[in-house]
């Protein structure tokens, strides 16, 4: 809690990122970039459940973020991704 409220209280968010390996394919819908919650431990990201935006549930499991740009139409499994720690 006290990491979030100095986030909340900092100008320039810094957040800590590893990279990490995906641990299951994920195919992109949209034709815009995306924020997908992931749970990082030893090396991996495991996808979280209820990805859309409306579901808050996700961030209850999340504790990193992995940015999707807009271009990238997939993510294999195993393959190196960016995440953004949030704890």
């Amino acid at each position: 809690m006290l990491r979030l409220l100095s986030l909340i209280s900092s100008k320039n968010y810094p957040l800590e990122k590893v990279n990490v390996c995906l641990n299951k394919e994920y195919v992109k819908k949209s034709g815009r970039s995306e924020f997908l919650k992931v749970f990082v431990k030893d090396g991996f990201a495991e996808i979280c459940k209820f990805q859309n935006s409306s579901m808050l549930r996700a961030f209850e499991q999340a504790n990193a973020l992995v940015y999707v740009e807009e271009n990238k139409k997939q993510i294999r499994p195993n393959e190196k991704v960016c995440a953004y720690l949030l704890l």
